[in-house]
């Protein structure tokens, strides 16, 4: 794959969007310090969104956290780094992490999440860590990430991630999204429940955050063209607003069945 390097010389930061958490804080924004991802997951929305499938990097980060520093003068601000790409799995080639961890750690009023499904912790494990940047690592049963994220991580390598970034210090948040409604969900995500209860320790958690299946359906369309293969693009998707996703009634079982199996972890907040 082709690896582009840019100079981006607008749009450092978008509103964030209605279809994504912003954990109950009152200005939320994101940003796209890269496009596109290595990972290349089968239900990723990124294969709809942009025409082309090479990883780009914005060299010009000091634009970037101009752009923020004057965003903050208006007050707090909670910003996602990581939502078109997958920052800590590119931190050996541009360490962006490291950056902005100082940057945060300088700037109290700043709350960065930085969403990831790497075990590469080992690249930033020398950083003290800091409480406004929040280390957040989607999960995802060992069975869909064998059939729909089979370049990523397994299981066990994100979970000993979390441990180590646990045992160093940082509180972390753990994101099970997107849920899907594959064969025998029920029994795949109690058991990916009870895996999560032995693995992490509570007290290293900041929140849960949960989430459905869900895309844009102009991007779902042309993920239709360019992926035919996978079975989740055959699923009898609900259209909701701007959005296909799972059906009300089936979205709500699915929801309710992973926090009753992450109940016993004791965390206040799943979102």
């Amino acid at each position: 794959q082709a690896l582009i390097l840019a100079r981006r010389r607008n749009a450092f930061l978008y509103e964030g969007s209605d279809y994504t958490p912003d954990f109950d804080h009152q200005r939320f924004a994101y940003n796209a310090l890269a496009l596109n991802c290595v990972f290349d997951c089968n239900y990723c929305y990124l294969q709809g969104m942009f025409p082309s499938a090479y990883l780009t990097l914005f060299v010009n980060q000091e634009d970037y956290l101009q752009a923020t520093e004057e965003a903050l003068s208006g007050g707090p601000l909670y910003l996602a780094l990581s939502y078109d790409t997958d920052l800590l799995a590119l931190e050996t080639i541009l360490p962006y992490n490291r950056t902005w961890i100082e940057f945060t750690r300088r700037h109290p009023s700043l709350t960065v999440e930085m969403r990831t499904k790497s075990a590469s912790f080992r690249t930033i494990r020398d950083i003290p860590p800091v409480d406004g940047y929040i280390l957040a690592w989607t999960l995802s049963p060992q069975p869909v990430i064998d059939q729909y994220e089979p370049k990523t991580p397994s299981l066990r390598q994100r979970l000993k991630a979390i441990g180590e970034a646990i045992q160093a210090g940082w509180k972390v948040r753990i994101c099970i999204d997107p849920i899907l409604r594959i064969s025998a969900w029920k029994d795949v995500y109690q058991s990916f429940c009870d895996q999560i209860l032995r693995s992490i320790e509570p007290s290293g958690l900041r929140d849960v955050s949960l989430g459905v299946f869900r895309i844009n359906r102009d991007y779902f369309k042309n993920l239709r063209k360019r992926a035919t293969a996978s079975d989740l693009l055959y699923y009898p998707y609900q259209k909701q607003g701007a959005l296909l996703t799972y059906p009300t009634e089936q979205r709500d079982e699915m929801l309710s069945l992973i926090r009753q199996g992450l109940a016993d972890l004791g965390v206040d907040r799943i979102f």
